[in-house]
């Protein structure tokens, strides 16, 4: 497996998850979306934080944007950064991220 090259947004599809009943985030998150849109080629949601990241370790996806727990990524982190690619956190670090 082998990560994507692609640095930027720009043409990408981009798996995010948000998280289930959290109504009161609904407008940023729809906001969120809107300037994605805008560059990206496609969003896919497909409900699984590891999944997700499996799919940017096989070049399917990329990048992808999640907030969910240690347990819910690590998995993932692993495929990813096993195929080349970077695990980060929303500000750039991450080489803690999942130890």
């Amino acid at each position: 497996m082998r990560c994507a090259s692609r640095l930027g947004v720009e043409g990408a599809v981009i798996a995010t998850g948000f998280a289930p009943r959290e109504r009161a985030r609904a407008p940023a998150q729809l906001d969120c979306i809107r300037v994605l849109l805008e560059q990206a080629e496609d969003i896919r949601r497909g409900g699984s934080a590891a999944l997700d990241l499996a799919y940017v370790a096989c070049g399917r996806s990329t990048p992808t944007s999640s907030r969910r727990e240690t347990l819910d990524i690590a998995a993932g982190v692993l495929l990813v950064r096993e195929a080349g690619g970077h695990v980060c956190d929303f500000k750039g670090g991450g080489e803690d991220l999942i130890d």
